[in-house]
């Protein structure tokens, strides 16, 4: 599948999900996107969870993750 490119909001909240895998292990919930932080250090700031869902769909529309059954939480596979 050829990836088309990211807005910049886009590669902000995909560049937060490996950045939390990479320090986590597994992928962060919608709740834990929102509050857009690692370590108490601010990497996004979105308080509203349904733009962070709607940029997730265009993440994954653009090729670039895979998103299991909806409603699972840590569901993201990058791809």
């Amino acid at each position: 599948m050829n990836k088309k490119p990211l807005t910049p909001r886009q590669k902000d909240v995909f560049d937060f999900l490996n950045l939390f895998f990479k320090h986590h292990q597994y992928m962060p919930t919608i709740k834990e996107i929102m509050a857009g932080k690692i370590e108490d250090k601010q990497i996004i700031d979105s308080r509203a969870q349904g733009p962070i869902g709607n940029t997730l769909k265009r993440i994954e529309a653009r090729g670039w993750i895979e998103r299991a059954e909806a409603g699972r939480a840590r569901a993201i596979r990058v791809l």
